[in-house]
């Protein structure tokens, strides 16, 4: 791991290492299923597999804070790397679809020439902030990092920044995503 990616290792409770590897993974199937439906050219199952991956990253973001003290500290280490202000515009948009119920994605055009299969990148992207404007907006403070890490992305660039980002970080925390992964019976929950 890089130094740029890096966090203080914390000793997670073994309870807490597995439900914060288990996040991780639901949010890699949701980025699964994201990538699907762009690829079948289905918006709403894309952006509502897109969604459901944000959700999965704000509950690891919540269960970090736990972890490293409390938001103060836990918003130093995670504003600090790149990819953890990736998560911080995040944990913005989760805010928006939390509290505003907000319509946070927009398909772009395709090709202006319908015959010619050109597509570059992903036709679904995240709306402006200016788009998604709150009635109350309780997490101002996270909107520059949307502003400057999310909006106008499409929607799995950002997200899988992030899971790159916690991937790398869950050995230091005594998560092991391959053991829990193909690990027990996946008919069994947590």
């Amino acid at each position: 791991m890089t130094n740029e990616m890096a966090l203080p290792a914390v000793a997670a409770p073994a309870d807490q290492a597995r439900r914060i590897g288990l996040f991780v993974l639901a949010a890699h199937d949701a980025m699964d299923r994201t990538r699907e439906g762009q690829a079948a050219g289905q918006a709403r199952r894309c952006w509502a597999a897109a969604v459901e991956a944000v959700w999965w990253i704000g509950a690891v973001d919540d269960q970090l804070r736990t972890l490293y003290g409390g938001r103060k500290v836990w918003e130093q280490h995670r504003t600090g790397v790149p990819a953890g202000q990736t998560m911080a515009g995040l944990i913005w948009l989760r805010h928006r679809h939390a509290h505003d119920a907000a319509d946070s994605g927009h398909g772009r055009a395709r090709s202006w020439f319908p015959l010619l299969p050109l597509e570059l990148g992903s036709p679904y992207a995240w709306r402006r902030s200016t788009d998604l404007e709150p009635e109350k907006d309780g997490r101002a403070d996270l909107r520059p990092f949307y502003e400057a890490h999310v909006q106008l992305q499409p929607l799995g660039d950002p997200v899988e920044v992030v899971l790159r980002w916690l991937d790398q970080l869950m050995p230091a925390l005594g998560v092991d995503l391959a053991r829990l992964r193909d690990g027990g019976d996946p008919r069994d929950l947590p």
